[in-house]
Protein backbone atom coordinates (compact mmCIF):
# COMPACT_ATOMS: atom_id res chain seq x y z
CA UNK A 1 0.00 0.00 0.00
CA UNK A 2 3.19 2.14 0.38
CA UNK A 3 2.20 3.35 3.81
CA UNK A 4 1.34 -0.28 5.68
CA UNK A 5 4.40 -2.81 6.90
CA UNK A 6 3.15 -6.46 5.87
CA UNK A 7 3.36 -9.64 8.02
CA UNK A 8 2.25 -8.49 11.32
CA UNK A 9 0.90 -10.70 13.71
CA UNK A 10 -3.17 -10.54 13.26
CA UNK A 11 -5.40 -9.86 15.87
CA UNK A 12 -7.26 -12.19 17.90
CA UNK A 13 -10.16 -10.54 19.29
CA UNK A 14 -13.89 -11.84 19.17
CA UNK A 15 -16.22 -10.16 16.17
CA UNK A 16 -18.59 -8.66 18.77
CA UNK A 17 -15.73 -7.32 21.33
CA UNK A 18 -16.40 -3.67 22.40
CA UNK A 19 -13.05 -3.23 24.29
CA UNK A 20 -12.52 0.74 25.24
CA UNK A 21 -8.51 -0.20 26.52
CA UNK A 22 -6.34 0.98 23.70
CA UNK A 23 -3.69 -1.83 24.54
CA UNK A 24 -5.39 -4.14 22.52
CA UNK A 25 -5.89 -2.28 19.55
CA UNK A 26 -4.16 -4.84 17.11
CA UNK A 27 -1.91 -5.11 13.76
CA UNK A 28 -2.99 -6.01 10.66
CA UNK A 29 -0.96 -7.17 7.16
CA UNK A 30 -1.09 -4.57 4.98
CA UNK A 31 -3.54 -4.74 1.90
CA UNK A 32 -4.54 -3.00 -1.45
CA UNK A 33 -8.16 -2.72 -1.68
CA UNK A 34 -10.09 -4.68 -4.52
CA UNK A 35 -10.25 -3.44 -7.91
CA UNK A 36 -13.67 -1.96 -8.26
CA UNK A 37 -16.09 -4.66 -9.92
CA UNK A 38 -16.51 -3.50 -13.77
CA UNK A 39 -20.20 -3.02 -14.79
CA UNK A 40 -22.41 -1.68 -17.82
CA UNK A 41 -20.68 1.23 -20.06
CA UNK A 42 -21.41 4.78 -19.07
CA UNK A 43 -25.18 6.10 -19.64
CA UNK A 44 -25.94 8.78 -22.16
CA UNK A 45 -25.14 12.46 -21.33
CA UNK A 46 -28.72 13.33 -21.08
CA UNK A 47 -29.45 10.80 -18.01
CA UNK A 48 -26.28 12.34 -16.54
CA UNK A 49 -28.06 15.48 -16.69
CA UNK A 50 -31.48 14.30 -15.48
CA UNK A 51 -29.51 12.96 -12.60
CA UNK A 52 -27.34 15.98 -11.65
CA UNK A 53 -30.57 18.27 -11.69
CA UNK A 54 -32.19 15.57 -9.35
CA UNK A 55 -29.29 16.09 -7.03
CA UNK A 56 -29.13 20.02 -7.04
CA UNK A 57 -32.89 19.58 -5.80
CA UNK A 58 -32.35 17.82 -2.89
CA UNK A 59 -28.60 18.55 -1.94
CA UNK A 60 -27.51 22.32 -1.76
CA UNK A 61 -24.50 23.24 -3.44
CA UNK A 62 -22.33 24.29 -0.68
CA UNK A 63 -22.97 20.92 0.93
CA UNK A 64 -21.21 19.00 -2.53
CA UNK A 65 -17.96 21.39 -2.21
CA UNK A 66 -15.14 19.34 -2.97
CA UNK A 67 -12.49 19.12 -0.23
CA UNK A 68 -14.86 19.51 2.60
CA UNK A 69 -15.62 16.71 5.09
CA UNK A 70 -19.10 16.75 4.29
CA UNK A 71 -19.36 13.32 5.57
CA UNK A 72 -17.21 11.82 7.88
CA UNK A 73 -17.39 8.49 9.50
CA UNK A 74 -16.47 8.80 13.25
CA UNK A 75 -13.47 6.98 15.26
CA UNK A 76 -15.08 4.09 17.22
CA UNK A 77 -12.90 1.35 19.52
CA UNK A 78 -12.98 -1.62 18.11
CA UNK A 79 -14.51 -0.57 14.73
CA UNK A 80 -12.84 1.84 12.58
CA UNK A 81 -9.61 -0.54 12.39
CA UNK A 82 -7.90 -0.66 8.77
CA UNK A 83 -10.51 -3.81 7.36
CA UNK A 84 -13.11 -1.38 8.72
CA UNK A 85 -12.16 1.74 7.00
CA UNK A 86 -10.96 -0.50 3.98
CA UNK A 87 -14.26 -2.08 3.49
CA UNK A 88 -16.28 1.55 3.76
CA UNK A 89 -13.89 2.80 1.04
CA UNK A 90 -15.91 0.44 -1.37
CA UNK A 91 -19.07 2.44 -0.68
CA UNK A 92 -17.34 6.04 -1.12
CA UNK A 93 -14.23 7.29 -2.40
CA UNK A 94 -14.51 10.72 -1.00
CA UNK A 95 -16.18 10.57 2.57
CA UNK A 96 -13.53 11.29 5.54
CA UNK A 97 -12.26 7.84 7.63
CA UNK A 98 -11.09 8.04 10.86
CA UNK A 99 -8.48 5.62 12.77
CA UNK A 100 -9.39 4.53 16.37
CA UNK A 101 -8.29 6.66 18.82
CA UNK A 102 -4.52 5.84 19.91
CA UNK A 103 -3.09 7.08 23.43
CA UNK A 104 -0.06 9.15 23.07
CA UNK A 105 2.09 6.90 25.13
CA UNK A 106 1.06 3.98 23.01
CA UNK A 107 2.42 5.40 20.05
CA UNK A 108 5.88 6.42 21.41
CA UNK A 109 6.03 3.34 23.41
CA UNK A 110 4.36 0.77 21.86
CA UNK A 111 6.89 -2.02 20.44
CA UNK A 112 4.71 -2.80 17.47
CA UNK A 113 3.51 0.73 16.79
CA UNK A 114 3.88 0.29 13.20
CA UNK A 115 0.91 -2.29 12.53
CA UNK A 116 -1.65 0.02 15.06
CA UNK A 117 -0.67 2.73 12.70
CA UNK A 118 -0.40 1.23 9.29
CA UNK A 119 -3.80 1.65 6.58
CA UNK A 120 -3.53 1.71 3.19
CA UNK A 121 -2.73 4.28 0.31
CA UNK A 122 -6.58 3.93 -0.76
CA UNK A 123 -7.97 5.15 2.23
CA UNK A 124 -6.93 8.88 1.97
CA UNK A 125 -8.66 10.74 3.58
CA UNK A 126 -7.52 9.32 6.83
CA UNK A 127 -8.02 11.70 10.28
CA UNK A 128 -5.87 9.75 13.13
CA UNK A 129 -7.05 10.56 16.69
CA UNK A 130 -4.23 11.11 19.49
CA UNK A 131 -5.79 10.57 23.30
CA UNK A 132 -3.39 12.63 26.06
CA UNK A 133 -3.15 15.67 28.00
CA UNK A 134 0.60 16.08 28.12
CA UNK A 135 1.45 18.66 25.28
CA UNK A 136 5.07 17.65 25.05
CA UNK A 137 3.85 13.91 24.60
CA UNK A 138 1.20 14.78 22.20
CA UNK A 139 3.69 16.70 20.06
CA UNK A 140 6.04 13.54 19.93
CA UNK A 141 3.31 11.20 19.09
CA UNK A 142 1.96 13.63 16.58
CA UNK A 143 5.43 13.75 14.41
CA UNK A 144 5.17 9.64 14.38
CA UNK A 145 1.60 10.05 12.83
CA UNK A 146 2.41 12.65 10.42
CA UNK A 147 5.48 10.09 9.09
CA UNK A 148 2.96 7.77 8.28
CA UNK A 149 1.36 9.71 5.67
CA UNK A 150 -2.17 10.60 8.01
CA UNK A 151 -4.15 13.36 6.39
CA UNK A 152 -5.33 15.25 9.53
CA UNK A 153 -5.06 14.64 13.48
CA UNK A 154 -7.70 14.98 15.71
CA UNK A 155 -7.46 15.56 19.47
CA UNK A 156 -10.10 13.31 21.43
CA UNK A 157 -11.85 15.80 24.01
CA UNK A 158 -15.04 13.76 24.22
CA UNK A 159 -14.65 9.81 25.04
CA UNK A 160 -16.75 9.69 28.32
CA UNK A 161 -15.05 6.59 28.97
CA UNK A 162 -14.02 6.52 32.73
CA UNK A 163 -11.19 4.58 31.53
CA UNK A 164 -10.53 7.62 29.66
CA UNK A 165 -11.53 10.56 31.20
CA UNK A 166 -11.20 9.55 34.79
CA UNK A 167 -7.81 7.56 35.71
CA UNK A 168 -6.08 8.72 31.95
CA UNK A 169 -7.13 12.69 32.49
CA UNK A 170 -7.99 12.75 28.93
CA UNK A 171 -11.11 12.66 26.68
CA UNK A 172 -14.22 14.58 27.87
CA UNK A 173 -12.42 15.33 31.49
CA UNK A 174 -10.50 17.54 29.09
CA UNK A 175 -13.31 19.74 28.39
CA UNK A 176 -12.81 21.42 31.98
CA UNK A 177 -9.49 22.45 31.43
CA UNK A 178 -9.90 24.21 27.71
CA UNK A 179 -5.97 25.88 29.04
CA UNK A 180 -4.48 22.91 29.03
CA UNK A 181 -6.53 21.60 25.41
CA UNK A 182 -5.48 25.31 23.99
CA UNK A 183 -1.25 24.28 25.12
CA UNK A 184 -2.03 20.77 23.75
CA UNK A 185 -3.31 22.10 20.21
CA UNK A 186 -0.40 24.30 20.21
CA UNK A 187 2.11 21.95 20.86
CA UNK A 188 1.03 19.55 18.38
CA UNK A 189 0.57 21.87 15.35
CA UNK A 190 4.15 23.69 16.76
CA UNK A 191 5.57 20.19 15.82
CA UNK A 192 3.60 18.79 12.37
CA UNK A 193 2.34 20.48 9.43
CA UNK A 194 -1.25 18.66 9.45
CA UNK A 195 -4.23 20.55 10.31
CA UNK A 196 -5.13 20.00 13.77
CA UNK A 197 -8.76 19.56 14.91
CA UNK A 198 -10.82 18.71 18.41
CA UNK A 199 -13.23 16.54 18.72
CA UNK A 200 -15.58 17.26 22.02
CA UNK A 201 -19.06 16.85 23.39
CA UNK A 202 -21.62 19.89 24.48
CA UNK A 203 -20.11 19.56 27.73
CA UNK A 204 -19.59 17.07 30.85
CA UNK A 205 -21.96 16.47 33.75
CA UNK A 206 -23.06 19.92 35.16
CA UNK A 207 -20.88 21.90 33.14
CA UNK A 208 -23.19 22.21 30.17
CA UNK A 209 -24.40 25.41 29.72
CA UNK A 210 -23.80 27.47 26.33
CA UNK A 211 -21.76 29.71 27.74
CA UNK A 212 -19.20 26.75 29.08
CA UNK A 213 -19.19 25.56 25.43
CA UNK A 214 -18.30 29.07 23.79
CA UNK A 215 -15.81 29.24 26.31
CA UNK A 216 -13.87 26.15 25.85
CA UNK A 217 -13.90 26.66 21.84
CA UNK A 218 -13.04 30.25 22.57
CA UNK A 219 -10.26 29.09 24.28
CA UNK A 220 -9.11 26.24 22.94
CA UNK A 221 -8.69 28.07 18.91
CA UNK A 222 -6.16 30.55 20.71
CA UNK A 223 -3.97 27.25 19.64
CA UNK A 224 -5.09 27.17 16.41
CA UNK A 225 -7.50 25.27 15.96
CA UNK A 226 -10.26 25.68 13.16
CA UNK A 227 -12.18 22.43 13.05
CA UNK A 228 -14.23 21.62 16.09
CA UNK A 229 -16.37 18.29 15.75
CA UNK A 230 -19.13 18.50 18.31
CA UNK A 231 -20.85 15.36 19.52
CA UNK A 232 -24.36 16.96 20.14
CA UNK A 233 -24.86 15.74 23.11
CA UNK A 234 -22.86 16.15 26.83
CA UNK A 235 -21.32 13.42 28.80
CA UNK A 236 -21.84 12.43 32.33
CA UNK A 237 -18.80 10.78 33.96
CA UNK A 238 -20.12 9.36 36.68
CA UNK A 239 -23.50 7.35 36.36
CA UNK A 240 -23.61 6.59 32.52
CA UNK A 241 -21.82 3.86 30.87
CA UNK A 242 -19.98 4.86 27.53
CA UNK A 243 -22.73 3.29 25.01
CA UNK A 244 -25.59 4.89 27.32
CA UNK A 245 -23.63 8.43 26.84
CA UNK A 246 -24.37 7.60 22.97
CA UNK A 247 -27.89 7.77 23.63
CA UNK A 248 -29.57 8.98 26.82
CA UNK A 249 -28.27 12.92 26.98
CA UNK A 250 -30.80 14.84 24.82
CA UNK A 251 -29.39 15.84 21.26
CA UNK A 252 -29.23 20.07 20.97
CA UNK A 253 -28.03 20.19 17.08
CA UNK A 254 -29.35 23.71 17.55
CA UNK A 255 -26.10 24.51 20.41
CA UNK A 256 -23.69 23.47 17.56
CA UNK A 257 -25.95 26.00 14.88
CA UNK A 258 -25.31 28.82 17.45
CA UNK A 259 -21.90 27.70 17.87
CA UNK A 260 -21.51 28.26 14.13
CA UNK A 261 -23.12 32.22 14.28
CA UNK A 262 -20.77 32.80 17.18
CA UNK A 263 -17.60 31.76 15.85
CA UNK A 264 -17.91 32.52 12.03
CA UNK A 265 -14.76 32.24 11.83
CA UNK A 266 -14.23 28.71 12.68
CA UNK A 267 -15.53 25.68 11.26
CA UNK A 268 -17.20 22.85 13.12
CA UNK A 269 -18.95 19.70 12.36
CA UNK A 270 -22.14 17.73 14.21
CA UNK A 271 -22.06 14.01 15.70
CA UNK A 272 -24.36 12.63 17.19
CA UNK A 273 -27.65 10.59 16.42
CA UNK A 274 -27.05 11.08 12.04
CA UNK A 275 -28.55 7.50 11.03
CA UNK A 276 -29.23 8.45 7.30
CA UNK A 277 -28.17 10.28 4.20
CA UNK A 278 -31.83 12.15 4.76
CA UNK A 279 -31.17 13.10 8.12
CA UNK A 280 -27.58 14.31 6.90
CA UNK A 281 -28.79 16.27 4.23
CA UNK A 282 -31.85 17.79 6.24
CA UNK A 283 -28.91 19.15 8.78
CA UNK A 284 -26.84 20.75 6.04
CA UNK A 285 -29.73 22.13 4.38
CA UNK A 286 -30.30 24.08 7.06
CA UNK A 287 -26.72 24.31 8.63
CA UNK A 288 -24.40 28.19 8.39
CA UNK A 289 -21.77 27.67 5.62
CA UNK A 290 -19.29 27.28 8.04
CA UNK A 291 -20.68 23.86 9.40
CA UNK A 292 -18.09 21.98 7.31
CA UNK A 293 -20.27 18.61 7.41
CA UNK A 294 -21.78 16.02 9.73
CA UNK A 295 -20.24 12.61 11.11
CA UNK A 296 -21.61 9.39 11.18
CA UNK A 297 -20.62 6.31 13.62
CA UNK A 298 -22.85 3.50 14.52
CA UNK A 299 -24.87 3.87 11.56
CA UNK A 300 -21.86 3.00 9.57
CA UNK A 301 -21.28 0.10 11.82
CA UNK A 302 -24.85 -0.90 11.69
CA UNK A 303 -25.97 -0.79 8.31
CA UNK A 304 -22.96 0.20 6.23
CA UNK A 305 -24.94 -0.08 2.55
CA UNK A 306 -26.73 3.54 3.45
CA UNK A 307 -23.61 4.88 2.47
CA UNK A 308 -23.59 3.67 -1.13
CA UNK A 309 -24.66 6.90 -2.69
CA UNK A 310 -22.63 9.43 -0.82
CA UNK A 311 -20.15 10.22 -3.54
CA UNK A 312 -23.21 11.46 -6.27
CA UNK A 313 -25.27 12.75 -3.53
CA UNK A 314 -22.31 14.50 -1.37
CA UNK A 315 -19.88 15.26 -3.51
CA UNK A 316 -21.13 15.33 -6.99
CA UNK A 317 -19.38 12.72 -8.14
CA UNK A 318 -20.86 11.41 -12.05
CA UNK A 319 -21.01 7.73 -10.56
CA UNK A 320 -20.24 5.84 -7.20
CA UNK A 321 -17.83 3.07 -6.92
CA UNK A 322 -18.71 0.16 -8.98
CA UNK A 323 -17.96 -1.93 -5.63
CA UNK A 324 -21.46 -0.47 -4.12
CA UNK A 325 -23.85 -1.01 -7.08
CA UNK A 326 -25.28 -3.92 -4.89
CA UNK A 327 -24.47 -5.96 -1.63
CA UNK A 328 -22.87 -8.85 -3.57
CA UNK A 329 -20.62 -6.27 -5.81
CA UNK A 330 -19.62 -5.00 -2.39
CA UNK A 331 -18.97 -8.35 -1.01
CA UNK A 332 -17.33 -9.88 -3.72
CA UNK A 333 -14.86 -6.96 -3.93
CA UNK A 334 -14.07 -6.92 0.09
CA UNK A 335 -13.59 -10.94 -0.59
CA UNK A 336 -10.82 -10.04 -2.88
CA UNK A 337 -9.48 -7.32 -0.37
CA UNK A 338 -8.90 -10.16 1.90
CA UNK A 339 -7.48 -12.70 -0.42
CA UNK A 340 -4.61 -10.21 -0.33
CA UNK A 341 -4.62 -9.57 3.20
CA UNK A 342 -5.60 -12.64 4.85
CA UNK A 343 -4.40 -15.38 2.09
CA UNK A 344 -4.08 -19.18 2.94
CA UNK A 345 -1.34 -19.21 5.42
CA UNK A 346 -1.28 -16.31 6.75
CA UNK A 347 -1.46 -16.36 10.81
CA UNK A 348 -5.42 -15.23 10.72
CA UNK A 349 -6.30 -18.70 8.43
CA UNK A 350 -4.09 -21.09 10.44
CA UNK A 351 -4.71 -19.44 14.00
CA UNK A 352 -6.06 -22.16 16.30
CA UNK A 353 -9.04 -19.99 17.00
CA UNK A 354 -11.85 -18.23 14.84
CA UNK A 355 -11.11 -14.59 16.42
CA UNK A 356 -8.97 -12.97 13.74
CA UNK A 357 -11.02 -14.32 11.06
CA UNK A 358 -14.90 -13.69 12.64
CA UNK A 359 -12.18 -9.92 13.12
CA UNK A 360 -11.71 -9.25 9.66
CA UNK A 361 -15.56 -10.29 8.44
CA UNK A 362 -16.79 -8.08 11.07
CA UNK A 363 -17.49 -4.92 8.58
CA UNK A 364 -19.72 -7.28 6.67
CA UNK A 365 -22.18 -8.18 9.58
CA UNK A 366 -24.57 -5.50 8.78
CA UNK A 367 -24.46 -5.25 4.51
CA UNK A 368 -27.98 -7.05 5.01
CA UNK A 369 -29.75 -4.94 7.95
CA UNK A 370 -33.39 -4.51 7.66
CA UNK A 371 -33.71 -6.82 4.51
CA UNK A 372 -33.89 -10.56 4.30
CA UNK A 373 -30.24 -12.25 4.72
CA UNK A 374 -29.01 -10.74 7.72
CA UNK A 375 -29.44 -13.37 9.45
CA UNK A 376 -27.78 -15.68 6.73
CA UNK A 377 -25.29 -13.08 6.93
CA UNK A 378 -24.68 -13.06 10.43
CA UNK A 379 -24.71 -16.68 11.25
CA UNK A 380 -22.86 -17.67 8.25
CA UNK A 381 -19.94 -15.99 9.22
CA UNK A 382 -19.77 -16.64 12.64
CA UNK A 383 -20.19 -20.48 12.16
CA UNK A 384 -18.33 -21.24 8.69
CA UNK A 385 -15.38 -18.73 10.08
CA UNK A 386 -15.19 -21.91 13.40
CA UNK A 387 -14.65 -24.29 10.68
CA UNK A 388 -10.66 -24.45 11.09
CA UNK A 389 -10.42 -26.07 7.01
CA UNK A 390 -12.71 -22.80 5.80
CA UNK A 391 -10.06 -20.58 7.56
CA UNK A 392 -7.16 -22.34 6.03
CA UNK A 393 -8.22 -21.35 2.25
CA UNK A 394 -8.62 -18.17 3.53
CA UNK A 395 -10.71 -15.81 4.78
CA UNK A 396 -12.39 -14.32 1.54
CA UNK A 397 -13.01 -18.30 0.58
CA UNK A 398 -15.31 -17.75 4.27
CA UNK A 399 -16.85 -14.86 2.83
CA UNK A 400 -17.75 -16.10 -0.92
CA UNK A 401 -19.12 -19.49 1.07
CA UNK A 402 -21.79 -17.11 2.70
CA UNK A 403 -22.38 -15.28 -0.41
CA UNK A 404 -22.92 -18.47 -2.34
CA UNK A 405 -25.42 -18.93 0.88
CA UNK A 406 -26.84 -16.29 0.19
CA UNK A 407 -27.56 -16.91 -3.39
CA UNK A 408 -29.71 -20.16 -2.44
CA UNK A 409 -32.65 -18.26 -0.72
CA UNK A 410 -34.82 -16.46 -3.07
CA UNK A 411 -35.68 -13.86 -0.91
CA UNK A 412 -32.00 -12.75 0.30
CA UNK A 413 -30.93 -13.49 -3.70
CA UNK A 414 -32.83 -10.40 -4.51
CA UNK A 415 -31.66 -8.16 -2.12
CA UNK A 416 -28.02 -9.75 -2.71
CA UNK A 417 -28.14 -8.20 -6.32
CA UNK A 418 -30.78 -5.52 -5.57
CA UNK A 419 -29.07 -2.12 -6.18
CA UNK A 420 -28.47 -0.02 -3.62
CA UNK A 421 -29.13 3.53 -4.95
CA UNK A 422 -31.24 4.63 -8.22
CA UNK A 423 -29.70 4.10 -11.01
CA UNK A 424 -29.66 7.07 -14.34
CA UNK A 425 -33.18 7.25 -15.24
CA UNK A 426 -35.01 5.92 -11.81
CA UNK A 427 -33.20 8.19 -9.55
CA UNK A 428 -35.00 8.99 -6.41
CA UNK A 429 -37.66 6.15 -7.21
CA UNK A 430 -35.73 3.13 -5.96
CA UNK A 431 -37.36 1.84 -2.46
CA UNK A 432 -33.47 0.93 -1.18
CA UNK A 433 -32.36 4.69 -0.83
CA UNK A 434 -34.93 6.80 -1.30
CA UNK A 435 -33.76 10.44 -2.15
CA UNK A 436 -36.59 12.14 -1.85
CA UNK A 437 -35.79 15.66 0.00
CA UNK A 438 -35.65 16.15 3.69
CA UNK A 439 -39.05 15.35 5.84
CA UNK A 440 -40.21 12.54 2.87
CA UNK A 441 -39.86 9.47 4.69
CA UNK A 442 -36.06 8.67 4.59
CA UNK A 443 -34.86 4.86 2.47
CA UNK A 444 -37.41 2.29 2.97
CA UNK A 445 -36.29 -0.72 3.86
CA UNK A 446 -37.81 -4.26 2.71
CA UNK A 447 -38.48 -6.56 5.57
CA UNK A 448 -37.76 -10.02 5.47
CA UNK A 449 -40.48 -13.08 5.21
CA UNK A 450 -40.93 -16.00 7.40
CA UNK A 451 -39.09 -18.43 5.27
CA UNK A 452 -36.93 -21.25 6.21
CA UNK A 453 -33.30 -20.35 5.60
CA UNK A 454 -30.74 -22.45 4.22
CA UNK A 455 -29.10 -25.41 6.52
CA UNK A 456 -25.82 -23.27 7.98
CA UNK A 457 -25.02 -26.98 8.90
CA UNK A 458 -25.03 -28.02 5.05
CA UNK A 459 -22.99 -25.20 4.20
CA UNK A 460 -20.12 -25.91 6.38
CA UNK A 461 -20.02 -29.39 5.77
CA UNK A 462 -19.43 -28.15 2.28
CA UNK A 463 -16.74 -26.59 3.12
CA UNK A 464 -15.45 -29.60 5.57
CA UNK A 465 -16.66 -29.19 8.88
CA UNK A 466 -19.22 -29.76 11.32
CA UNK A 467 -21.19 -27.15 13.78
CA UNK A 468 -24.06 -27.27 16.19
CA UNK A 469 -26.92 -24.42 14.51
CA UNK A 470 -28.40 -23.18 17.82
Amino acid sequence: SGFGVKGRADRRLPMESASSDPERFAARPSCEVAAAVEGPSQQPRRQEDERARALRAVTPHHIRSQGRPVIQIAPMMEVSYKDFRQFMRLLSTEMQLWSEMFVDNMVLNSHNINTYLEFGAEEHPVVNQLGGSCPETLAAAARVVESWGYDEINLNCGCPSDRVAGRGEFGASLMRKPELVRDCVRAISDAVSLPVTVKCRLGVDNDDTPEFLARFVRIVAEGGVKHFIIHARKCLLNGLTPDQNRRVPPLMYDRVMNLCRDFPELHFSVNGGINSLDEAAAILREAPPNLLGVMMGRAAMNNPCIFADVDRRFYGRAENPPSARSRRTLLEAYATCLDREYPPGCAACTASGSGPAQHALKPVIGVFNGVRGNKIMRQGCDHIARVKEARQQGIGHILRSVIALLAEDPLAAENLDEPLFAQAGDFGEHPQHSMAPAGAGGCTLQGGGGTAEPSLATACAEVGGTIAVC
